[in-house]
């Protein structure tokens, strides 16, 4: 990734739209290419975003939940996310960026006690007791992430909306299925000029708001402890092609050592850049057969560069795969891969 430096000279748009997931999956298919599988060390996350008004503020909270929610997908390949945050700042302590500013009627701060939180300081309230095991997610909306883990007595499902419009969740179905007799939520958002840290409430599970670039925690309270019925593991196989230029005719990938044995899922995930975004269907077989892509609005955008995904029958696949790409000329395909949940004994 492109240090400070690099980035304010050379810009670093969209990065919570695509870019960043399209990044961190050309950087992991090469590589399985080179034979160098190694940890992923997101040493600094968030936002170069300067000033102390609430807006200023607000779009740095915005970068580091949206970063974090994405990173926490991977858990697989990043061993270590760090945001960028100022716990505290002795050479300007009342500066107004840091989480905690010393309390001022005490001459030492030592302990966190002597420390007031800041506005900063919710974006650790909104994350805090976020932990357990991972659940499976499935959802169909571009611009939305998602994590749900469970710690036995508890569901914890983190959303954050990237797509432009307030949505509302209906969780009801998963409430439902899972026994819970209570959902509350845990807020932070940009509302009328100030940034509003809302601490947890409850709320409907079949209508949980959501604003636009807002990341919030859901949690459904469960009546019995939680015992899922299986155990899956998900698995992300690369071709080990990057950078791949189209001239408008197929180009053909190679997904070797798959094991296709009792798969519960297949995804499809291509990443793809084009200035002046994709405006034409991208036509791909996997193993001959046919895969319909939604290219969502790819064509909006003046450079596009995010991977875009398709669900594949499990059926379709097998040890060797051959997937075929036609794409809009000038589009590059950045990496293609094949992310599997396979069940498996606990």
């Amino acid at each position: 990734m492109l240090g400070a430096h690099a980035r304010r000279g050379q810009g670093y748009s969209n990065y919570l739209l695509g870019r960043y997931e399209a990044i961190l999956d050309m950087l992991r298919a090469h590589m399985h290419k080179s034979d160098n599988v190694l940890p992923i060390l997101i040493t600094e996350c968030g936002s170069l975003q300067n000033g102390r008004q609430p807006s200023d503020n607000w779009l740095r909270l915005l970068a580091w939940n949206a970063y974090l929610t994405k990173s926490m997908q991977r858990p697989d390949q990043i061993e270590l996310f760090v945001p960028f945050v100022f716990l505290h700042m002795a050479w300007n302590p009342y500066s107004g960026d840091a989480a905690f500013t010393p309390k001022t009627n005490l001459e030492r701060h030592r302990t966190i006690e002597d420390f007031e939180p800041t506005t900063i300081a919710n974006y650790f309230e909104l994350w805090r007791d976020f932990d357990g095991r991972r659940l499976p997610v499935a959802f169909d909306r571009d611009w939305l992430d998602v994590v749900a883990v469970h710690d036995g007595t508890r569901i914890s499902i983190a959303v954050t909306n990237m797509g432009g419009r307030q949505i509302s969740l209906d969780l009801s179905g998963v409430a439902k299925n899972a026994g819970a007799n209570k959902a509350t939520q845990t807020r932070l958002n940009y509302h009328k000029g100030e940034v509003v840290f809302e601490p947890e409430h409850d709320v409907d599970a079949s209508a949980v708001p959501v604003d636009v670039n807002e990341t919030t925690v859901v949690r459904l309270n469960l009546a019995q402890t939680l015992a899922p019925a299986k155990v899956v593991k998900q698995q992300r196989h690369y071709a080990e092609e990057t950078a791949v230029k189209s001239e408008g005719e197929a180009i053909k990938f190679s997904i070797d050592n798959l094991d296709a044995s009792d798969l519960q899922s297949a995804k499809l995930i291509i990443g793809v850049h084009r200035r002046g975004g994709i405006s034409e269907p991208l036509v791909v077989e996997v193993n001959s057969t046919t895969i319909e892509i939604d290219r969502g609005d790819a064509d909006e955008f003046t450079e596009f560069f995010a991977p875009l995904d398709a669900v594949i029958p499990v059926s379709v696949l097998r040890k060797n795969n051959e997937v075929e790409i036609s794409a809009q000329t000038g589009t590059t395909i950045t990496s293609v891969q094949i992310a599997t949940l396979q069940n498996v004994d606990d």
